[in-house]
């Protein structure tokens, strides 16, 4: 990156690191850009073990739609999508169907719980699903692997908390002498 080593004061970075090829790498090049007294801020997705959510089935589907053109994968969701969200709606609004739905091993995104019109539901769902199942990397961690990731950090504070896309880990880094 175009910038001085300890130039941010904060540095926020959500969404990125379990994307690249070699997040880990990418979080240490972070902190060098952090100034001393910095906080820094990632998110990074978590293992879940299937049928914990509906979302662990992007796993049984990735190793094929990651190598569709991205073109082709958004024209079957786009086809699929609508057909499938109001059987998983229903499914999910039955009791215990959050957890019901993670035994059906379809990936699909659904947002049946947010005040939105029907046809924004829909698009959300595509457009998350398609982010889902088209990634090139998605590479979670345990709370382990998390906490690997900082064990040879000296002079931060640091914490890992539970956060609604995975792993938060807010981090200060403090004075050098």
């Amino acid at each position: 990156m175009p910038f001085k080593k300890k130039y941010f004061d904060f540095i926020f970075c959500y969404g990125v690191l379990q994307h690249l090829p070699d997040g880990n790498s990418a979080f240490n090049i972070l902190l060098s850009f952090l100034k001393d007294n910095g906080a820094l801020s990632i998110d990074w997705y978590k293992v879940y073990f299937y049928p914990y959510a509906s979302v662990t089935t992007k796993y049984l589907y990735r190793p094929f739609t990651k190598r569709l053109p991205p073109y082709l994968l958004l024209k079957t969701l786009k086809w699929f999508i609508p057909k499938w969200l109001p059987i998983d709606t229903f499914i999910k609004k039955l009791p215990y169907g959050v957890y019901l739905s993670g035994l059906v091993p379809i990936c699909c995104y659904n947002y049946f719980y947010m005040q939105i019109s029907e046809n924004e539901k829909v698009q959300w769902a595509i457009m998350d699903t398609f982010d889902a199942l088209g990634a090139k990397y998605d590479k979670p961690k345990t709370y382990l692997g998390m906490k690997r990731l900082v064990k040879n950090l000296k002079n931060v504070d640091y914490d890992i908390l539970s956060g609604s896309n995975g792993w938060v880990l807010n981090l200060k880094k403090l004075m050098t002498n």
